[in-house]
């Protein structure tokens, strides 16, 4: 049964039912207002978050930043992050550094536009970072570097089989040939730190950075470029030690850090580099022995310690180096006498520098078929002139000056055994006898035999050394007059004379000596010359020293000679008592 209450249909007064409506439009705008607001709160946190993330960078123009920008481009950020990942956020984030300018470069002002992906990117961005540490825009020359043409086309840059005469240029190719060599000798380089990016280089084979102006540690990282065959880093102010990963090199094969700081021992670890043919760390302060695992190195060809503080002996071990060419053991503290056969071996040596030493014993008998130059000068070797040397037909140099030899200077030593020979150094021993003719050769250029106990006359043969700039026969007892003749006629290279202190030199001083033009040292004082100063020494425009002390000559000095000072003169000495002189530096002797 139906009541009447199921009939009532429902009755809202319209009022409440538009202010019902009124509310509920009003929830829902709220509802969608804040809906928008966490959208655009979530986009600016978004855009806030890359912005916090990425780091403020400047567009570049040429070297100079002009206006920050940000990274915001997702392919930009991989490849930020690429190189942070190799560099270190710390690094390649802080505007300070090589890293962080290279980075720059590589995102905004490199015309190849390269990404994460590219082959060449982390190549490139190796050699942007090196360029920017050693202050590239500072370099005499850097053709092509830093702009669109690829890298192997940067000056001194080379690449894998890479055409360097190609005139295209391929710009925005961004091709990988790898990088082989860099040669960037005595182009002003100047750094602190050589950057580790480098060893993105991965196959490098030849760094040369020598003859710059780097004042950094030796890379410690140098182990690192496994390829390389050829470091040279030479003549700079490179300063530490040799690191004991450069064992870690096994390919290389050159090693120069000659002429820079570099201090401590040679360690062990070089015996290591079993592919080394030439090892050159002359003139660094160290202070060392010469490691026994350097004599395993089987290949060497040229072995540079001169001036390296070295201490010891000489090992009879050398003679294991039988590929030895350039041996140079000089200016060091090495003692002891060489195991007279240790040099035997060495048949394909061409030069053996261990002047200014302390060694002692005979001298070593050497049998190298192509051995040129030998100075064994200033050291304490006794005994004569071991036959061995007087028939090596190549040699062009012999320095065995200052030293405590004996004997007389062997007659077949001459220019038919030895027609190389242009240097021949023997003052400051105790030879005895006469310059055998034989010396008096036309090739002959220095010889140097003063300080000596050598006597007789100087022979008329003279006249062959056409070629001769420095005869020094000074401190001896020489007897005789001078052969001027042969001389002034036939040596017009002649620039050092010296024949002062023979006691029994006879003769006057020739008046056509002016002709000799060259002559910059003349000292002629301690003999028995008589007469006058020709005024024709007046011509002798290049004379720096004069030395007439101790002699009977007699009037007054030239105004043509004492002119000289107005040109190269240093040096002139005299009598001052028979012989007149108003312009002498020293008067009565040597002083």
């Amino acid at each position: 049964m139906e009541t009447a209450s199921d009939n009532v249909g429902l009755s809202v007064d319209p009022s409440i039912l538009g202010n019902h409506i009124r509310s509920q439009d009003k929830k829902e705008s709220k509802r969608l207002v804040r809906g928008k607001a966490k959208v655009i709160l979530a986009f600016t946190l978004g855009v806030l978050t890359i912005l916090c993330i990425a780091i403020p960078l400047f567009v570049m123009k040429g070297d100079k930043f002009e206006r920050p920008l940000y990274i915001v481009e997702l392919e930009d950020v991989e490849v930020a992050n690429l190189l942070a990942k190799e560099s270190g956020k710390s690094v390649v984030f802080n505007p300070e550094t090589a890293q962080y300018k290279a980075m720059l470069w590589v995102i905004y002002s490199d015309p190849m536009k390269l990404k994460v992906d590219s082959e060449n990117l982390l190549q490139r961005y190796g050699l942007a970072t090196m360029y920017y540490a050693t202050r590239g825009e500072d370099w005499d020359e850097s053709e092509n570097w830093l702009n669109g043409v690829n890298e192997c086309y940067w000056y001194g840059v080379k690449c894998f089989g890479h055409d360097q005469l190609a005139t295209n240029y391929f710009y925005g190719d961004s091709f990988l040939d790898p990088v082989t060599e860099i040669n960037l000798e005595s182009n002003n380089l100047v750094s602190l730190s050589l950057p580790i990016e480098m060893i993105l280089l991965r196959k490098l084979r030849v760094l040369n950075l020598s003859q710059n102006k780097l004042y950094t540690e030796f890379p410690p990282w140098i182990g690192k470029m496994a390829d390389l065959r050829e470091l040279k880093l030479n003549n700079n102010l490179i300063h530490g030690t040799l690191p004991t990963a450069i064992r870690e090199i096994k390919y290389l094969e050159k090693l120069d850090v000659s002429n820079n700081v570099l201090t401590g021992r040679i360690r062990s670890e070089i015996g290591s580099l079993i592919s080394l043919r030439e090892l050159n760390v002359a003139n660094n302060p160290l202070s060392s022995t010469i490691p026994e695992e350097l004599y395993a190195l089987s290949k060497l060809e040229v072995l540079d310690f001169h001036d390296t503080g070295m201490r010891g002996s000489i090992s009879s071990s050398l003679q294991q180096l039988s590929d030895l060419e350039i041996l140079d053991l000089g200016e060091n503290y090495l003692e002891g006498s060489i195991y007279y056969g240790a040099l035997a071996p060495l048949t394909k040596l061409e030069a053996i520098f261990l002047d200014s030493n302390i060694l002692t014993g005979v001298l070593p008998k050497l049998f190298g078929v192509e051995l040129k130059k030998i100075s064994l000068h200033n050291n304490r070797f006794t005994g004569s002139i071991p036959d061995s040397i007087l028939f090596e037909h190549k040699i062009t140099h012999l320095d065995l000056s200052y030293n405590s030899l004996t004997g007389t200077i062997p007659s077949d030593l001459s220019e038919a055994n030895n027609p190389r020979l242009t240097h021949f150094l023997i003052q400051g021993n105790s030879f005895i006898g006469t310059l055998p003719d034989g010396l008096y050769s036309s090739n002959m250029e220095v010889l140097h035999a003063a300080n000596n106990l050598l006597t007789g006359t100087i022979s008329l043969a003279i006249s062959e050394m056409i070629e001769l700039t420095a005869l020094r026969i000074d401190d001896n007892e020489f007897t005789g007059t001078v052969p001027w003749t042969s001389i002034i006629g036939s040596i017009q290279k002649l620039e050092i004379l010296g024949l002062h202190n023979n006691k029994y030199l006879t003769g006057t001083i020739p008046s056509d000596i002016g002709l000799l033009t060259e002559l910059r040292d003349l000292a002629l004082g301690g003999n028995q010359f008589d007469g006058t100063i020709p005024k024709s020494v007046g011509l002798l425009k290049n004379l720096r020293h004069f030395w007439v002390e101790d002699l009977k000559l007699t009037g007054s000095v030239p105004t043509s000679v004492c002119d000289l000072w107005e040109k190269d003169l240093k040096s002139f000495m005299s009598d001052c008592v028979e012989l007149k002189c108003t312009c002498c530096t020293s008067c009565g002797g040597l002083s």
